[in-house]
């Protein structure tokens, strides 16, 4: 009970009595703007701000179903923005038409996201029933970090040319970019989620401790 007390009292302070439908547009507007992180515009903090604004929406609104929503919707914005050239090919390359374009790049937009909410159902549903502690907090953003980069090597793994919006490409003119021939791409990947991710949490278990 003291646990669900503690989750509760996070819940509340964390998630600002967003509706679900104001949670879901910002997850959205989240994964269209972390596209301007990578080339042309390679606007690298904006990486650092959205996946951190992606753990703390996943991290506030404890169930595995909003963690589930939350994801898949930035991953949409995210891979319909920055891979929207899949429909120009099914149109201009393929010759389909709008309609059955629209639908088959649909459905790969909605694959490639999956790959952003499977991490996030995992996260929530492995921690849902863990008591809140300081120390938990901390292994919370470790945990969510491993997740995300593992769900993006999958991804690199299964749809073979969409390794472009990889993390850690966007921190290649980046001072983090020395660590790259000892961590590779996706410890990069790793390290900018882990860093960003502690910020919201830190200030949670200080709102918490107040």
């Amino acid at each position: 009970m003291e646990s669900m007390t503690r989750d509760t009292k996070r819940h509340h302070l964390t998630s600002w009595h967003l509706t679900p439908i104001n949670r879901s547009l910002l997850a959205l507007l989240a994964g269209m703007v972390a596209v301007t992180g990578w080339a042309p515009l390679a606007w690298w903090p904006m990486l650092a701000l959205v996946y951190g604004a992606l753990f703390w929406l996943v991290d506030s609104r404890p169930g595995v179903l909003p963690a589930g929503i939350t994801g898949l919707l930035f991953g949409l914005g995210l891979h319909v923005t920055g891979h929207g050239w899949i429909y120009t090919t099914m149109t201009d390359q393929v010759a389909m038409d709008n309609v059955a374009a629209l639908f088959v790049s649909g459905l790969v937009w909605v694959g490639l996201a999956l790959f952003t909410a499977t991490p996030c159902v995992l996260y929530s549903f492995i921690l849902r029933n863990l008591p809140w502690t300081p120390a938990i907090g901390l292994a919370r953003t470790g945990l969510f970090a491993s997740l995300m980069t593992l769900g993006e090597i999958t991804r690199a793994l299964a749809f073979e040319r969409f390794s472009s919006l990889s993390l850690g490409y966007g921190l290649i003119d980046t001072w983090l970019a020395g660590m790259a021939p000892v961590i590779g791409n996706y410890g990069l990947s790793w390290l900018l989620r882990t860093l960003r991710s502690h910020q919201p949490d830190h200030q949670t278990r200080h709102q918490c401790a107040g």
